[in-house]
């Protein structure tokens, strides 16, 4: 099963990160591997993944996180129907993030450490 579908792509626009992520810094930018390219922003006051697949074109757009983690390791969800993307950060370790996504079920269907 594709997880990016352009034909079914949702946009989420909730902003649920809490003031304190605001204050600190986010991961932001581009980060991949050969299969996968994550992009990070921070606009508009709330905070945006965008995942394109290299191999196959398909893209989704998520928008509005909620935010996991302490100051040393943060986790930022977005949902997207019964899916579940999750991107993990070290701010030590600033260059890397992992992407993990799971199903309806909760099974993890995909688990990539992503460079800057």
């Amino acid at each position: 099963m594709n997880i990016l579908n352009n034909r079914n792509q949702r946009n989420l626009n909730s902003n649920n990160c809490p003031s304190m992520v605001a204050n600190n810094t986010l991961p932001t930018g581009a980060f991949q591997d050969d299969d996968w390219s994550v992009t990070l922003t921070d606009y508009n006051n709330a905070y945006h993944y965008y995942g394109y697949n290299n191999r196959t074109g398909d893209s989704l757009s998520l928008t509005g996180a909620e935010v996991k983690g302490d100051s040393n390791r943060r986790v930022y969800i977005w949902r997207n129907g019964q899916y579940r993307y999750e991107v993990s950060w070290q701010p030590k370790d600033s260059n890397f993030v992992r992407l993990q996504v799971f199903d309806p079920a909760n099974k993890l269907i995909l688990n990539r450490l992503l460079a800057k």
